[in-house]
């Protein structure tokens, strides 16, 4: 147990680092003095809800539609959506 604490403490401590190293490169999505920046360079993305994708594929796997809406959200090149990682209704817990 004592080793774990350890570790988790030393791993707390290089992520602090690595945070406030204000001369790191950053990769991915990153926010500085309240901006958004993606690669270094300020970002703006926008996108949808997709609340049902993950609900129609376990209602319906053999149905495209959802894929088919992912797709086109892609070819209109909108980076993100959100959507629900599990079942909305009572009895969808059950999938």
């Amino acid at each position: 147990m004592k080793a774990l604490t350890t570790m988790a403490i030393i791993g707390t401590l290089l992520f602090a680092k690595g945070i406030s190293d204000g001369n790191a490169k950053q990769y991915g999505l990153t926010v500085k003095d309240g901006v958004l920046y993606k690669d270094n360079k300020p970002y703006r993305g926008i996108g949808v809800n997709y609340c049902d994708l993950f609900q129609d594929m376990i209602h319906y796997p053999e149905e495209q539609r959802t894929l088919k809406g992912l797709r086109f959200l892609g070819e209109k090149k909108i980076p993100f959506a959100r959507f629900w990682c599990c079942g909305f209704w009572p009895g969808d817990w059950d999938l």
